[in-house]
């Protein structure tokens, strides 16, 4: 049988703003029997994600059962955590990229390879949005800057200084978006939710089945207009809540009841 694919975002959608998840949603994922197939879709790293069902007592002693899109789009998995596709960026653009982010040593820049997280500045604030997110960032040295990398995430408290940045790379053929407003994220060129997404649906045989998906920030819009449904939590920004078909209170009952419920197969168990 041909189940439908829920897709979901992880932060601010399956995981609230304080990093839990709903208990309605932590009890159908310890069951492992969702009557569909997850696919989850974040710009976290592996780790990152592993650590976020470690602190649910999910998935503790065993690889993640569902397959995944990370890093925005540039890492697909397979169930069990198996590997892909990694997509990265070019040497040269990835060097005018690092050139061009050293002049901005008042944001927290972090430099992503496979399940790697570099550093180029601290801020006060941009350590504790990487310890938000179960990053462990290293510096950025000579060496660590010639590894392909395949995700650049900028982080600050002050607005303005993240649209600076986007105004310096915007004539570069990098993808850029917002994931939060204090996050700026740079992406290989092509690079995406969406075509990630596309990847991951090829290699698990996939392909034109009906798609479900959820999120709440700009990197996500290229993937919610692929769904045949799309839904967004109530605490995302107005501009999300307005372009999806549906808008979920993800604290009444969770993320993952409403998504299949509008699937109408809550009465069917995948085994």
């Amino acid at each position: 049988m041909k189940f439908p694919i829920l897709v979901s975002d992880l932060d601010g959608t399956l995981v609230d703003h304080q990093g839990n998840i709903h208990p309605a949603d932590v009890a159908l994922l310890a069951a492992q029997k969702l009557p569909a197939r997850l696919i989850l879709a974040t710009g976290r790293s592996l780790g990152s994600v592993r650590a976020t069902f470690s602190r649910h007592n999910l998935f503790l002693k065993n690889p993640l059962p569902f397959a995944m899109v990370l890093h925005n789009g540039a890492v697909g998995l397979l169930p069990e955590e198996k590997l892909v596709h990694y997509a990265h960026f070019d040497a040269a653009l990835q060097k005018h990229l690092v050139e061009v982010l050293r002049h901005f040593d008042r944001i927290t820049t972090l430099f992503f390879h496979q399940d790697d997280c570099y550093f180029m500045y601290l801020t006060p604030f941009g350590v504790q949005a990487a310890e938000l997110y179960g990053y462990h960032p290293m510096p950025l040295t000579a060496q660590a800057s010639q590894l392909p990398f395949s995700k650049i995430m900028c982080i600050s408290d002050s607005p303005p200084l993240l649209d600076e940045v986007s105004q310096q790379v915007r004539h570069l053929p990098a993808g850029n978006s917002y994931s939060m407003p204090t996050i700026f994220e740079l992406a290989p060129p092509g690079v995406n939710k969406a075509s990630g997404l596309k990847a991951l649906l090829k290699a698990l045989g996939c392909e034109g089945l009906p798609l479900f998906i959820a999120g709440d920030g700009g990197n996500d819009l290229e993937m919610l207009q692929m769904a045949e449904v799309s839904f967004s939590p109530q605490t995302s920004p107005l501009e999300i809540r307005q372009m999806v078909d549906r808008v979920i209170d993800t604290s009444q009952c969770g993320l993952l009841k409403p998504m299949l419920a509008a699937a109408g197969i809550t009465d069917r168990v995948v085994s």
